[in-house]
């Protein structure tokens, strides 16, 4: 955007931040992560980085060794003994959809396409055609198409077990 570059964020759910997800608790209570939850600022310098920033809020992961182990909805979690479990890792304050919104605020909503799913690339030589659809139309068909010369992609992909 500071370069003077034309692009559009395409994002196949309706919210940003893939795995990243989170909700609040009822009367406004503490965040709980749903998806990603902890970074480690030893073996992640950028993230760490990032989070300073952007001034967002940290803690130390608790790492005590006390771990309570749900195997069967029947019935109460069981204690679990182990040494170390974290190993260093923290998390937001705010919870990591904060990062998320941090990241998200600046960008302009005309450039955002949520709810847009790609269905084919075409590599034509000296561009590529993204073809692709909105949530309201059937997955065989599709209604967006973007002419590119430089793209990213980052892909979550769904195997059949």
């Amino acid at each position: 955007q500071a370069r003077g570059v034309d692009w559009t964020l395409i994002e196949a759910r309706e919210r940003l931040g893939g795995r990243v997800h989170g909700v609040t608790g009822e009367g406004g209570g503490l965040p709980l992560d749903l998806g990603a939850t902890w970074f480690w600022p030893a073996s992640q310098p950028s993230m760490a980085g990032l989070v300073r920033a952007l001034g967002l809020a940290t803690f130390a992961q608790a790492d005590d060794g006390r771990v309570l182990q749900l195997d069967r909805a029947d019935a109460a979690p069981q204690p679990r003994p182990v040494e170390v479990l974290h190993a260093g890792a923290h998390r937001l304050a705010a919870g990591m959809p904060a990062l998320i919104a941090a990241l998200a605020g600046p960008l302009p909503a005309a450039r955002l396409r949520l709810g847009t799913v790609l269905r084919r690339l075409v590599d034509r030589g000296d561009h590529v055609e993204l073809h692709g659809a909105d949530a309201a139309v059937r997955e065989s068909e599709e209604n967006t198409a973007w002419l590119v010369s430089t793209f990213m992609m980052s892909l979550y992909l769904v195997t059949d077990q």
